[in-house]
């Protein structure tokens, strides 16, 4: 299972490094996406463990950070 397993991730770094420029791209845009879900997951755990330990409430601070990546 584990060889499988392996294979299948040597072939799918295979192509990725001897793609073309539609397969950089789509890389690009999914790396692109999941940091940008990461991000945002963090950073409003981040917001929310600030409003717990300050008397500033949540709402007003996802409201001061707006727009911020």
């Amino acid at each position: 299972m584990e060889e499988t397993m392996l294979g299948i991730f040597n072939e799918i770094g295979i192509r990725i490094t001897n793609g073309g420029f539609k397969s950089h791209l789509a890389v690009f845009f999914i790396s692109l996406a999941l940091g940008i879900i990461i991000l945002r997951l963090v950073f409003s755990k981040l917001l929310k463990i600030i409003a717990a330990k300050t008397k500033i409430s949540y709402p007003l601070l996802q409201q001061t950070f707006k727009g911020i990546p």
